[in-house]
């Protein structure tokens, strides 16, 4: 569980981009934050992994994050940024920084385990190829198997498909359902509200650095949190019985 009390944040103290922000993302849910952009939403992630400075708390299962070393924060969550810098490393060595927190040395079984999430994310081939000569989308599923492997009880991504095809996208979705169902505690920012919903089992939304919403896909369709926060319109088909909704832009 990874719960946020009275957060203020921001990279001038004077003015916080967050703003008395608290939330509750529960472990065995998938949380999505929504918010247009500069609403403040990659400013509470950087937060909660220690990298601008805040006042108020972050707990990971009841322990505060700001008590921890880097390594020990390390051992309790892990972050999927929109873009990472290339290492001067293979795909196979890459992933294997996922273990460091828990382990400077790794035996048969470890590399093993390192080959199991490589060819869980389909890129057994690429193992031995440097991660610079690799494409966006490659080098995304190279995180992704290094975040997977770091095995941490809360799980943080920041836009993970915004650049992506829809293959990975399904094969991001499909993963993050599997680590939902073992317990783990997710939170995603999103841009695609209708995904979100589909996707979520709680939805939060920043409004100019506060928490305007926090509830479950029905709730936010109650209480038209789409047409109210993002302008969209709701638009419903129906077939072989059954009800979609889906939202535009006009």
């Amino acid at each position: 569980m990874l719960d946020l009390k009275n957060l203020f944040a921001g990279y001038d103290r004077k003015h916080p981009i967050l703003k008395d922000v608290s939330l509750t993302a529960n472990s065995g849910e998938i949380t999505v934050l929504l918010g247009r952009n500069g609403s403040g939403k990659s400013t509470l992630l950087h937060t909660v992994i220690g990298a601008i400075h805040a006042s108020g708390q972050i707990l990971a299962n009841g322990i505060e994050l700001a008590t921890l070393k880097p390594n020990e924060r390390a051992k309790h969550l892990s972050f999927l940024p929109q873009r990472l810098p290339a290492p001067a490393l293979s795909v196979k060595e890459t992933v294997a920084l996922g273990l460091t927190p828990q382990r400077t040395r790794l035996g048969e079984a470890e590399w093993r385990l390192v080959d199991e999430k490589i060819e869980a994310l389909g890129i057994t081939a690429l193992s031995d190829r440097a991660v610079s000569t690799l494409s966006g989308g490659e080098r995304q599923k190279v995180f992704l198997a290094l975040m997977l492997t770091q095995d941490t009880d809360i799980l943080l991504f920041d836009e993970p498909t915004t650049y992506a095809d829809a293959p990975f996208t399904a094969l991001f979705y499909s993963l993050l359902r599997k680590e939902r169902a073992k317990g783990k505690t997710i939170l995603l920012v999103m841009h695609h509200v209708g995904e979100a919903l589909t996707l979520a089992d709680r939805v939060a939304v920043l409004q100019n650095g506060s928490l305007a919403f926090c509830g479950t896909p029905a709730e936010a369709l109650e209480r038209e949190i789409p047409e109210k926060c993002f302008e969209l319109t709701r638009y419903t088909a129906k077939r072989d019985g059954k009800t979609a909704v889906f939202f535009k832009a006009e």
